[in-house]
């Protein structure tokens, strides 16, 4: 929609739903949806530029930085896509379904499970750097500021990481 006027600019029909907000970067949309698609689609004209089929359900949105766009799935993986045509740059396992967008954020990707873990992966490469059991389940994308990682846990908790005072 246009900002000024609410005027209808174009229309893009999701095969699947979509639960999640899209990532906007470059002139570009990129929406995932619960039939297991990553679309990215051109802001001005609304044409579709490429699609990825991840193949189970994306129900959190895609992060996007460094050139790449990152997804978490329910069957358990982080897939990294090159921006500009979608193909793959890494996939990596997690131990549970991913439930919200990853954050990309200087060189690491950072997302939760639902099997309560939160991963730091390398983002040149998808190699897990780290891994930390909180006490619930992460359904909602990290944050970073000011030098620390804030996440939000389905046991109510809200954990931050980062430098010490």
């Amino acid at each position: 929609l246009e900002l000024a006027t609410g005027a209808l600019s174009w229309k893009v029909a999701a095969v699947g739903a979509v639960f999640a907000a899209p990532s906007i970067v470059g002139g570009k949309a990129f929406v995932c949806s619960l039939d297991g698609k990553i679309t990215a689609i051109d802001l001005v004209t609304g044409e579709i530029l490429w699609t990825f089929t991840a193949g189970v359900p994306l129900y959190g949105g895609a992060a996007a930085g460094r050139g790449m766009i990152v997804a978490g799935t329910s069957g358990g993986e982080v897939i990294s896509l090159r921006e500009s045509d979608g193909s793959v740059l890494w996939r990596t396992r997690t131990a549970g379904g991913v439930g919200s967008a990853p954050l990309v954020c200087g060189g690491f990707v950072y997302a939760g499970d639902l099997q309560h873990n939160l991963y730091a992966f390398d983002a040149s490469t998808g190699e897990e750097v780290w891994r930390e059991k909180l006490d619930g389940r992460i359904r909602a994308t990290p944050v970073a500021a000011e030098g620390r990682l804030v996440v939000l846990a389905e046991d109510r908790s809200v954990i931050g990481f980062g430098e010490t005072r």
